[in-house]
């Protein structure tokens, strides 16, 4: 793959990619929106330099905002919107309590190839969301394979504090039985971080989890079996994140915010992230005459914040068909999405910071033990008008009921208060329709229109201000999205390219924030009416066969309508980031040399006006432009594997992450933190 998002192979046209979010293999050819394929290689080449998913796609995807070197994804967006991020079709995302904590489900080590799909379609059902995010990890192999890589990384400003490694291996094989199977295990131990002047930075910069001074494990098995022309699968995966912090966390009685208080050091149970996840594959049968994909998951997310702990437990049943009609001009998938999820939000015993009324439910929770049912049927169709047009269309009705016990709130108004559970139900249809027109073999122009429809997030029950739970519904809106795109993909020569400009209108929209009048919101939490907009372009040039440029730039901008005030206001920095420029040089001047100097440029933002005292409301601080530049170089031991150094944040830029300087100037409690200055690794790894 390359940044352009797709492969492409001189004399052959556009080369037919597969993504496999939805269940079962689409060519990306046939997608009337923006679709990246980040492989193997490419992940490999990152790795060198970052282990950080969020990276990953920072210095690579257009339009996702720059990492936050957090082990929390919270303020990196698609095109304004969130992310829903997947596993092997697996979802991490915790959609009754949203964790932002995603990318911290699975090592790098272990991944085969990023599928990046960008906007709404009945097959992916992805709602409000701006995009899937669906990680793919290794297959098995046909023939016997063992691999092993390691690495250890330090920042020369203070290499005793931040050095740290990591181990992973694993072997895969075919046997004469015709099952084949996979093991991989990884350990990974890092070090604290400094800024480019050396000093300390917090373990867990902002409360919403770190990485730094920690531990990662991860084990990955797979058994597989082909059944004539169908295959069965079966994979378990576990990891487990632990991160331990340096310095006593408060939550702000106001917002409910997790503060980072430098006063005392931190005494508490440690923030982690437990995943384990099982699915069972049945892929290519046939049934009436049609071919089935059946997948049966469970998955179970615990993220532990220094000061509550979000438990998702989540089951999903997806049988997708797939008929071939009129000489195989038309192709008709269906299915439906069948998901139970339960979901508990807790505050973690000894947590500081309550008031009078919350100290004495210390122990309880903020979401108690809701259980979601999801039943969504979906009918995509794709047909091939001329050969060089081909047409989509869709629809998916989305169906979500929510049962919510009694429980204690322990907050507002009504703390100390039962409340009376009860159900919330939701349901909507929703309509893609699209096109892909081939202008000539190599190049390809689309457009489409798609809506999602989900809930966001139960968060405003934690503050609910009536006696019970459907007398509360109005204040919990679902969101309906509305997206257009249209966009242009191809390769002329040496020069692959893709582009794209979209607009999204949508109803009841969340993000957090404050009134433009500077009023808290229930639970922090906007719904508005909204649009986004923006463009994303990205490239890839062979120069000669030992040199290879290229790049992105992606911008978008935001605009919602106050419910208060009813004016237009702008959205804030937790939804949009500045305008982003990535480009890089890949030299390979020998057989066996290869070396990659990248740029990423985070442009700056200034469309908050500064509160009435001084300062800026929450979310709405400037951002400051800032530039950091990585070089890798590797050496290619043939059989004996590949080794690599690399140097992350080259010329020590010494900077804020956008996502911290949007609260930086906070006229209440302001909170920014630097990013790590410059960071070396060296790696080995070999296959064999």
């Amino acid at each position: 793959m390359t940044a352009a998002g797709y492969a492409a192979t001189a004399g052959s046209g556009l080369e037919e990619i597969r993504v496999t979010a939805a269940g079962v293999e689409q060519p990306l050819s046939t997608i009337p929106g923006t679709v990246q394929v980040i492989d193997q290689a490419e992940i490999r080449d990152q790795g060198i330099i970052s282990t950080d998913i969020a990276d990953i796609l920072a210095n690579l995807t257009p339009g996702y905002s720059p990492s936050n070197q957090m082990a929390s994804n919270f303020g990196q967006t698609f095109r304004g919107k969130k992310a829903v991020v997947l596993v092997d079709g697996i979802l991490m995302t915790t959609p009754i309590r949203n964790g932002s904590r995603e990318f911290r489900t699975v090592a790098p080590e272990v991944i085969e190839r990023i599928e990046v799909i960008k906007g709404s379609s009945a097959m992916y059902g992805n709602g409000y969301a701006g995009g899937v995010i669906n990680i793919v990890t290794r297959q098995p192999s046909r023939e016997p394979s063992y691999w092993f890589n390691s690495r250890y990384e330090f920042q020369p400003e203070d290499i005793s504090a931040t050095d740290g490694y990591s181990l992973s291996g694993g072997t895969s094989n075919r046997l004469d039985s015709g099952l084949d199977y996979l093991i991989n295990l990884g350990y990974r131990d890092t070090g604290s971080f400094v800024d480019a002047n050396g000093i300390d930075l917090p373990d867990d910069q902002n409360g919403q989890g770190g990485y730094a001074n920690g531990h990662q494990y991860d084990v990955l098995a797979k058994i597989g079996k082909d059944l004539g022309e169908s295959r069965l699968e079966l994979t378990a995966h576990r990891y487990y994140l632990v991160n331990s912090p340096t310095y006593n966390r408060t939550i702000d009685p106001v917002t409910g915010f997790t503060l980072i208080d430098t006063s005392s050091p931190y005494t508490d149970d440690d923030p982690e992230n437990d995943v384990t996840t099982m699915q069972g594959v049945w892929k290519n049968g046939r049934l009436f005459n049609q071919e089935i994909n059946l997948s049966v998951s469970w998955a179970s997310n615990e993220y532990a914040y220094a000061t509550t702990v979000i438990d998702s437990e989540k089951f999903k049943v997806l049988p997708v068909l797939r008929s071939k009609l009129m000489n195989d001009r038309l192709e008709l998938t269906w299915g439906v999405d069948l998901e139970w999820d339960n979901t508990t939000q807790a505050y973690r015993p000894g947590t500081a910071g309550f008031d009078s009324n919350m100290a004495a439910f210390g122990s309880a929770c903020w979401i108690c033990d809701v259980d979601k049912r999801q039943i969504s049927p979906f009918l995509q169709a794709d047909y091939r008008l001329t050969d060089e047009l081909s047409l989509q269309a869709g629809v998916r009705y989305e169906t979500y009921e929510f049962d919510v016990p009694d429980y204690m709130s322990i907050r507002g108004a009504l703390a100390g208060t039962v409340i009376e559970g009860g159900r919330l139900d939701y349901d909507e249809p929703v309509f893609n329709i699209g096109a892909v027109y081939d202008l000539t073999d190599n190049i390809e122009t689309y457009g489409g229109f798609s809506q999602g429809f989900a809930v966001d997030d139960l968060r405003r029950l934690r503050g609910i201000t009536t006696a019970s739970v459907e007398d509360f519904a109005s204040f919990i809106p679902p969101t309906k999205s509305n997206n257009l795109e249209l966009g242009l993909r191809g390769y002329l020569g040496d020069l692959r390219f893709s582009g794209a400009v979209f607009y999204t209108w949508t109803k009841d929209a969340s993000h957090y924030g404050q009134y433009a009048d500077g009023g808290f919101p229930l639970e922090f939490l906007i719904y508005a009416d909204e649009e986004t907009y923006g463009f994303e372009l990205a490239a890839d040039y062979n120069v000669s066969s030992w040199l290879t440029l290229g790049g992105t730039v992606s911008w978008n901008e935001g605009k919602y309508k106050d419910p208060n005030s009813g004016s237009d206001e702008y959205l804030n920095g937790s939804r949009i980031t500045p305008e982003k420029f990535t480009g890089y040089l890949r030299f390979t001047p020998g057989e066996r040399w290869q070396a990659r100097l990248q740029v990423l440029h985070v442009g700056g933002r200034d469309k908050g006006d500064p509160a009435p005292g001084g300062g800026y409301f929450y979310y709405e601080s400037p951002v400051e432009s800032y530039t950091v530049a990585d070089l890798s170089i590797a050496y290619d031991l043939r059989r004996y594997g590949e080794v690599s150094l690399s140097v992350r944040n080259l010329l020590n830029e010494d900077y804020v992450p956008a996502s911290s300087q949007i609260n930086g100037q906070n006229y209440l409690a302001p909170a920014r933190y630097k990013a790590q200055g410059r960071a070396m690794a060296v790696n080995y790894s070999v296959e064999f």
